[in-house]
């Protein structure tokens, strides 16, 4: 069954806020743990939140019919731990790291292409991290990232004040 917006008779834009990650790889985890925050706060309606996990194929079909997305996950680059990048989908493709944009078998820029090939004309914003610890099995993030958490929560929320 395809998921679709509720689309609000308000006028208001639907905005999807996908976290992206695996929970049990400590930073990589980074965008289910602001989806977690997000939860416990008092949203508008208009906005949907959606632990995604690693399945990016999977999520295809969940872009579709939203006027705004944005996604937080970890971005593997060289900069320092915690740095924060605001990213649309051409930026990772100019980056020329098209492959390798998501610590994820698919990649995050795949996974845009191929929602876009499927008819998704959302506007896409990605929050990006670069993570402190990855590849270590722990549940929770590093203590970097942790302490800058409420951060992340904040430009999620400026993101979606339309």
């Amino acid at each position: 069954m395809e998921k679709k917006p509720a689309f609000k008779s308000n006028g208001e834009k639907n905005i999807l806020v996908l976290g992206i990650g695996n929970i049990l790889l400590t930073d990589e985890g980074t965008g289910i743990h602001v989806i977690r925050e997000l939860e416990s706060l008092d949203l508008s309606e208009n906005i949907e939140l959606l632990e995604g996990g690693t399945a990016a194929l999977d999520l295809i079909h969940y872009l579709r019919g939203w006027d705004k997305i944005v996604v937080i996950d970890c971005i593997n680059i060289q900069d320092t731990p915690g740095s924060i990048y605001r990213l649309i989908p051409e930026d990772l493709e100019e980056a020329n790291c098209c492959n390798h944009s998501s610590m994820h078998q698919v990649g995050l820029i795949e996974m845009i292409k191929l929602s876009r090939l499927s008819g998704n004309k959302a506007e896409i914003v990605i929050i990006g991290i670069v993570p402190e610890i990855y590849g270590e099995y722990r549940l929770k993030l590093s203590p970097t990232l942790e302490n800058l958490l409420p951060e992340i929560v904040k430009l999620v929320i400026k993101e979606t004040q339309i």
